[in-house]
């Protein structure tokens, strides 16, 4: 038997309930780091067990989870704008080949 359960706020789903069903995802790199939440259209018993499946019994439970996803320590992070610069060439232009009368 599978148990369903708000990411939340921790309710249970009962059967006939209708739940938000989505899928959250953290990838970390060497230089970045990106979260994403996608929402499923519709409830899916057989996606809601994937491994990266999250629950939610109400709209309201999905944006606190939200806001703590996202919004953590976003005051907290410094912006430094990225220098822009042009790539110099590095290969010498071509001279036109010397003919031989």
């Amino acid at each position: 038997m599978v148990r369903f359960e708000c990411d939340s706020c921790h309710r249970l789903k009962q059967p006939g309930d209708a739940w938000i069903l989505g899928f959250a995802a953290e990838n970390i790199g060497a230089v970045s780091a990106r979260r994403e939440l996608s929402i499923a259209p519709a409830w899916d018993d057989d996606r809601a067990v994937e491994w990266l499946a999250v629950h939610f019994c109400s709209d309201q439970c999905r944006v606190q989870y939200t806001e703590k996803l996202f919004g953590a320590d976003v005051e907290s992070v410094e912006v430094v704008p990225a220098e822009t610069r042009r790539q110099k060439t590095r290969t010498a232009p071509r001279k036109a080949p010397k003919r031989v009368a």
